[in-house]
This record gives structure tokens, sequence and C-alpha cells, in this order.
């Protein structure tokens, strides 16, 4: 599922979000700062404050990946930092080394729970977020995938958290029926494929895309 919010102003969970990357970066890197932004006349000052907070996710990020033990031991904080980030495309660094580190089943349930019962930005952040999340079905040929044939090592990671789905959906769904505002409502929730993966080359391309199961 997607969540598609054109409504929302820079800045909704912006300040939240900031703060929570200065808390990780304190704790995993206490000597970096924040690289010099070029020069720039035409930078307004909420441009430079989303190229700041990149830098700072970005470096996060690499921390997480290189120190999973790391990872672990702030899982609580990325977890709420996660849920804080309104970036759809972004959103993924802080996401995919807490998989490697504490589970996909961790990370689902924390962002079922926020799903479930959290602000209206917070739960839009978590369904964005659970696109991520998702394991990805491993096609070895685009006739696998027309078959239905996924890799077997990726059906297994996919059975693995398919309960959780179901919960994933109801949670959604609650959001629907508790939160009456109209632009969330028509364009906030919507229902999106799994992710898959084919082989260099099938259909013209590579890399994660959605499923037509």
């Amino acid at each position: 599922m997607f969540a598609v919010m054109a409504h929302w102003q820079d800045g909704d969970l912006h300040h939240a979000f900031e703060q929570l990357l200065d808390a990780l970066l304190a704790e995993l890197s206490p000597g970096w700062v924040v690289p010099a932004s070029p020069k720039d006349a035409n930078s307004t000052p909420g441009y430079l404050a989303y190229e700041r907070r990149n830098v700072k996710r970005m470096q996060i990020a690499s921390v997480l990946r290189a120190q999973p033990q790391l990872a672990v031991a702030v899982a609580d904080t990325v977890l709420d930092a996660i849920v804080c980030d309104e970036d759809v495309s972004f959103n993924r660094q802080l996401i995919e080394p807490l998989l490697d580190a504490v589970g996909r089943r961790t990370v689902q349930e924390h962002l079922i729970s926020v799903a479930s019962s959290g602000s209206l930005l917070h739960r839009v952040c978590s369904v964005r977020a659970w696109y991520w999340s998702q394991p990805v079905l491993v096609y070895n040929s685009s006739q696998a995938l027309r078959d239905g044939r996924p890799t077997a090592a990726s059906k297994a990671e996919d059975d693995e958290v398919a309960g959780l789905r179901t919960r994933y959906r109801a949670a959604c769904l609650t959001a629907f029926v508790d939160h009456d505002h109209t632009p969330t409502r028509s364009a906030g929730l919507r229902l999106h494929p799994q992710r898959l993966r084919l082989p260099a080359g099938a259909h013209g391309h590579s890399g994660d895309c959605p499923s037509h199961r």
C-alpha cells in the first residue's frame, strides 16, 4: 500500500523527524558535522532544510549498514524516525538496514501498530514505509513471472510474514474509517501490489517493480 498525501504541507513532521535524526547522530556519529551546503542564490530555507535532512539520513544509514550491532541498539529510535519520515523515496535508507539488523517481522509489527493507533500523519508515514519493508518476490525469468513461480528462497521469505499482511490491511481499513478527511480517504490509502524483482533484461528493465499477479 502507498499513501499519496498531496494536501500535506512541508513541516508537518519534519521538525520531529530531524530531532530524531539528531538524536541518532549523537549516538552513532558524535563527531560528525553536516557538510556545508554549496551557496546557491536560488536555494530557499525549505530546500536547504530538506537537503540537510537528506544528508543526515544518509549518514545514519551508512552507519546502520556498516555496524548492524549498533542498529540493534538504536532500533527503537530508528523505528520512531521511520514513521516520521514523509519522503516516499529516501525513507528506504533507514528501513532497509534495520530490516537486516532486527528482522522484517520486528519492523512490520511496529508499522502495523502505528497504522492501527498512531496519529493521522504517523499512520500515513507507516503506510509509506510498508512498501519498502516487504519481502521481494524474485523471478528467474519473465516466463516464471507469468507462471507465478518465484524462487524458492524468496517465496519462503514472503511466506514467513504472510500473516502480517492481513493485519496490516485491517489497520489501514481502520485508519480509513477513523479519519473522515476527504483527501486522506480518496487518495491516502490504497492497495499496492507486492514487490518483485525480475532479472536484468526481462521486459526491458530490472529492479523492483509492481507485481501484476
